[in-house]
């Protein structure tokens, strides 16, 4: 359970942690992972940080990628990533502690992530029509088309706008499962709804990209 609420006007991930993250770094995708980061468990480096906060840098790098990633297909713009990737991580640091492991670390960050994204959504300003790259989407329209064979004679543009038509929620599923290669138990775990919900909502999605592309 995430319980802390955070002040974020006051603070950054700058203020909280006893050394300095170049947020600039991640930006420009220049944070890599250390060797030793990468021999260790999602758990150990939860049980590290909680003994010497310092180890934190070791979940933001191994983090951010992904991340920036999923926030940036969730709004089609990459300086609010940037910006609301520095709040999740500051949330998920004061709540360490509240971790329990009764779901993967991996899906615990990325609930952070997901419920930082609806709320910003809710923000008049934000809305997913925004111009945007379509090859921030290249990865996960191959996935799509993989699993939806009917796609494939549509062009990369034509499918990404099907996908910015989706209802919030139907595009969250698809970029968890086919950007972030999650399973449906993890899409569960991070949106916090019952299994069925999400196979129910995910042929939902699905059906509206065929809809969507057959209308054009």
């Amino acid at each position: 359970m995430i319980a802390v609420t955070i002040p974020r006007k006051f603070f950054t991930l700058r203020d909280l942690l006893p050394f300095t993250f170049n947020f600039a770094d991640i930006e420009e995708g220049r944070v890599t992972i250390k060797r030793k980061d990468a021999s260790l468990s999602d758990d150990e480096m939860v049980q590290l940080t909680r003994k010497n906060n310092k180890e934190f840098s070791s979940i933001i790098r191994r983090y951010q990628d992904a991340l920036l990633r999923y926030i940036t297909l969730s709004f089609c713009d990459n300086h609010t990533a940037a910006s609301l990737i520095q709040e999740i991580f500051v949330t998920a640091y004061v709540n360490l502690n509240e971790y329990d492991g009764s779901i993967p670390f991996s899906s615990w960050i990325y609930r952070i992530a997901h419920k930082e994204i609806v709320e910003k959504l809710k923000e008049p300003q934000y809305s997913q029509e925004q111009n945007c790259d379509s090859s921030h989407f290249e990865k996960m329209v191959k996935g799509i088309i993989t699993a939806l064979p009917d796609c494939e004679h549509y062009t990369l543009p034509e499918i990404v706008y099907s996908l910015k038509r989706l209802q919030e929620k139907r595009l969250d599923i698809i970029v968890l499962k086919y950007s972030e290669g999650k399973s449906s138990q993890e899409i569960s775990d991070i949106m916090e709804l019952k299994h069925e919900a999400i196979k129910t909502l995910m042929l939902l999605a699905e059906d509206d990209i065929h809809q969507y592309l057959f209308s054009i």
